[in-house]
This record gives C-alpha cells, sequence and structure tokens, in this order.
C-alpha cells in the first residue's frame, strides 16, 4: 500500500453495506482478525477508487473487508473480520 494513499472512514460504504444487511451496519461493532482490536466499522479506513472498496483496521492497517458493487449483485469478502456484533434495533 502506498502511505500517501488517502482513506475514508466506514460511513464512506454505509450505502452498500445497508443494501447487504438491510441495515445501517455503521455502529456493528468488527474484531480485526489480525490484532483483535473491536471498534466500529464507522472506525475503518476505506480505500474506495479499485475494482472494491477495501477496509482496513484502523489500528493495524489489516485488511478487513472487501467489496465490490458489481452489475446486479454486491460482492462482500469479510475474512479479515473476526467477529462483528450487531446492535438490537428493536
Amino acid at each position: 500500500m502506498i502511505e500517501t494513499q488517502r482513506h475514508l472512514d466506514g460511513n464512506a460504504v454505509a450505502g452498500l453495506l445497508a443494501q447487504v444487511f438491510n441495515a445501517d451496519m455503521t455502529s456493528a461493532m468488527c474484531t480485526c482478525g489480525t490484532c483483535g482490536n473491536t471498534s466500529p466499522l464507522a472506525m475503518a479506513m476505506v480505500y474506495p477508487g479499485g475494482p472494491a472498496h477495501v477496509l482496513r483496521c484502523a489500528v493495524c492497517d489489516s485488511v478487513v473487508m472487501k467489496m465490490a458493487e458489481l452489475p446486479g449483485r454486491i460482492v462482500l469478502e469479510a475474512s479479515g473480520v473476526m467477529r462483528m456484533q450487531f446492535s438490537d434495533a428493536s
């Protein structure tokens, strides 16, 4: 990764995540599979502009998730997330 590459926060992919999960996922607590840090998904560093949005851990910079919007579908790969906790929205 290039050090000077600009990133956004996890709110940048809120719309795509809402399409997949049918809920606001920015407050979901995600645990990084590399360093064990747990923080809201909104804190992830999002690198857009490639074939997929790449979400990295804000602490250790490991890739936690990749999302691609393709014709007629959204592809989500979250192999870097050890655990995701969702709040009860009721």
